[in-house]
């Protein structure tokens, strides 16, 4: 953590809100979406502001626990791909 906040790079709420956007543009539908939402919530809406966001550890735990549980969402494996390389470009 650095002097005034956390120094790790995070993918915060405007930079999901934009990949939200570009998901929609790439063919996901709203299910999709929600759910992926739904999967990076607690990132995303961390109680301490400083820790608010998704980082690295969290884009990677977040998409292998997708790719191993295809039958509880709806996201195909081309599209969690997808996703991942949109959010590691935020980082």
């Amino acid at each position: 953590m650095g002097l005034f906040g956390s120094s790790k790079p995070r993918v915060t709420h405007d930079e999901f809100a934009d990949i939200r956007s570009r998901l929609s543009s790439r063919g996901f539908s709203e299910r999709q979406i929600k759910d992926i939402r739904m999967i990076f919530h607690g990132a995303l809406d961390e109680s301490e502001k400083d820790k608010r966001g998704i980082d690295a550890r969290e884009i990677e735990a977040g998409i292998l626990w997708m790719k191993d549980n295809m039958r509880i969402h709806s996201v195909s494996e081309e599209k969690i791909q997808m996703l991942k390389e949109l959010l590691e470009e935020e980082l």
